[in-house]
């Protein structure tokens, strides 16, 4: 059955109310045929010898017509539409279609998960999400029963419990973590994704325009990683969850590993572009939260030298010693390891704790004994 509130046959008039609405949280609203949601790829952990407990982000929308919008959009980003190919004015639209959407609030989701079903023929649990917010973001974490045989880096899928008219299945995942091992916490813009966020006409037309393009070297590195050491990644970016979806197809057709996708929350077109201190709260938010969902887990965390990644991962290094085994900044600004802002960022942390490197093969990787006992390797390994 689903968790719902009761009907409160003590108050004659709101009972009738609710029971007309099926006793959902007043002022909540069920799906519509029309309605579209998008999960991020979210974590799961252990929570007792026989629970597990999931992280569920979902984003609920509705695609509407608004002419001019691309237009608007295009304006503000300062780029002209009438100077683009076919192909790249296609590609806009597409990667800015999430940005002419209708956020969708007071949305009521209820989930089928794993293990809801005991038997055969029984009825399933549905657990609910808290009712979608103004920007049609809800997030919750949800407890169930351990499925059998889950093995660290395993995916656990759900699905939304649709109307009866309505065929569709939605649904999203999230990654299963063993209470220790190794995790990658990693930027994308300009650490795995060419974006030269330092130019910003380039930026935006890297983003929004041209193809996506791995940063060469930098999937073979992380699948060393996933393979070798047993990885688990989480993709930590202050792009907006608008761009979720081009990013997931880049990260799957540049064949990096998948992961858990933390975005930022963007409520319009107007924060495509994060102001002053938005991306930095966003990162820590998102890091902080996965420190503390896995203390006993290992953290390599990889950015670059584009934005604020290094004063970052300085941070959380010294915040979280005990849990950081490396931290390794790509060069995208000519800044030496000996600079004033390195000095600063890395501040009382070891020096064979950090590196800069220049390209992917440079990088310095860690070996499965970084994930029992915190040991780091100096020289670059090969592979």
């Amino acid at each position: 059955m689903r968790f719902r509130l009761p009907c409160p046959a003590c108050f004659p008039v709101l009972g009738l109310v609710l029971l007309m609405v099926g006793c959902v949280s007043v002022g909540a609203k069920p799906l519509s045929r029309h309605d579209q949601v998008v999960f991020l790829p979210s974590t799961a952990r252990q929570q007792g010898p026989d629970q597990i407990e999931i992280r569920v982000e979902s984003w609920v929308f509705e695609f509407e017509r608004r002419p001019g919008l691309s237009a608007l959009l295009a304006h503000h980003l300062d780029l002209d539409l009438d100077q683009m190919s076919t192909r790249d004015r296609d590609r806009f639209y597409a990667r800015t279609q999430l940005f002419r959407v209708d956020s969708e609030s007071r949305k009521q989701i209820a989930l089928t998960l794993p293990g809801s079903c005991l038997q055969v023929g029984q009825r399933c649990d549905e657990p609910e999400l808290p009712r979608s917010n103004g920007a049609g973001r809800s997030s919750s974490r949800l407890s169930l029963k351990a499925p059998e045989g889950l093995n660290d880096g395993d995916w656990i899928e759900f699905s939304v419990v649709m109307p009866a008219d309505d065929a569709r299945q939605l649904g999203g995942r999230a990654l299963w973590l063993a209470r220790e091992g190794l995790s990658v916490i990693s930027d994308i813009d300009d650490t795995i994704k060419v974006s030269q966020v330092g130019n910003r006409k380039q930026m935006l037309l890297n983003t929004f325009v041209h193809e996506f393009a791995a940063v060469p070297g930098m999937a073979a590195q992380y699948q060393w990683l996933a393979q070798e050491s047993g990885a688990r990644f989480h993709y930590v970016s202050s792009s907006p969850i608008q761009l979720y979806t081009p990013l997931a197809q880049f990260l799957d057709d540049q064949g990096f590993p998948r992961g858990s996708v933390h975005l930022r929350e963007s409520t319009s077109f107007t924060s495509v572009i994060p102001r002053k201190g938005a991306s930095r709260s966003h990162k820590l938010a998102a890091i902080g939260q996965l420190f503390a969902d896995f203390p006993e887990r290992r953290f390599l965390l990889i950015g670059d030298s584009g934005e604020s990644d290094p004063e970052i991962y300085g941070d959380v290094a010294r915040e979280h010693a005990a849990q950081v085994v490396g931290i390794r900044i790509r060069n995208v600004s000519d800044e030496g390891p000996q600079s004033t802002r390195y000095q600063r960022s890395f501040r009382e942390l070891p020096a064979t704790l950090w590196q800069v490197f220049d390209d992917a093969p440079s990088m310095r990787l860690l070996p499965q004994t970084a994930v029992t006992d915190g040991a780091l390797v100096e020289d670059t390994l090969t592979h």
